[in-house]
């Protein structure tokens, strides 16, 4: 995290990205969601929404960023890779629990959210739109790649993807879309992540 441009090595190359400074919290921690999509075709472009997936919290306590925090990655990113290693971090051990650690599951989110007087259906509204949204960004250079190396395929059915949209909500309930991952991690540490990420491949075959 930096504060100013000039901290950017200018002989690298980065992908530079605003910082939200109001995330939403869920017991003191910011977190974001790893949503999975399957890119089913482009031509014409289908493109189908997992209706579960993984909220992963940060593990020390969220304050705004200022100079004595700022290096506190373990309280600005939520990353799995950076928390796990934390000596706070708690690990889903049953999947009757999916409300309890630092992984978490979607429908979890949604039920958190709801009691907390939130409207969730015009949430995840937002949340599609923006997916949408994105798809129709790439999907002329998509098009054209698969084109390309599929000029026989009149159906477009020839390849999927499955892809792991992460995605951070702020105060007003307002989805932002963080990164698009291409190879999504189905690596299983916990039996949260078997359950859901079993449930991502079952439903994309």
């Amino acid at each position: 995290m930096i504060k100013h441009f000039n901290e950017i090595p200018v002989l690298e190359h980065f992908v530079v990205q605003k910082y939200l400074n109001n995330p939403y919290l869920i017991e003191g921690l910011k977190f974001d969601l790893r949503l999975y999509v399957l890119l089913a075709g482009v031509d014409p472009m289908r493109i189908f929404l997992y209706n579960d997936g993984l909220v992963r919290l940060a593990t020390s306590p969220y304050k705004p960023a200022d100079s004595r925090n700022i290096k506190n990655l373990q309280m600005h990113l939520t990353n799995y890779a950076i928390n796990k290693f934390s000596k706070n971090f708690v690990f889903n051990t049953s999947e009757e629990q999916m409300d309890v650690g630092h992984k978490r599951n979607i429908k979890f989110l949604m039920k958190h959210l709801k009691d907390e007087g939130h409207n969730v259906a015009l949430l995840m509204k937002k949340i599609k739109r923006l997916i949408i949204k994105t798809f129709a960004v790439g999907q002329p250079r998509l098009l054209q790649h698969y084109r390309s190396s599929q000029p026989n395929d009149f159906y477009g059915q020839m390849c999927f993807e499955i892809l792991g949209f992460d995605v951070l909500i702020d105060t007003k309930m307002k989805p932002w879309l963080l990164e698009i991952n291409y190879t999504p991690s189905f690596k299983c540490d916990t039996p949260l992540d078997y359950v859901i990420k079993k449930g991502v491949v079952k439903e994309a075959i």
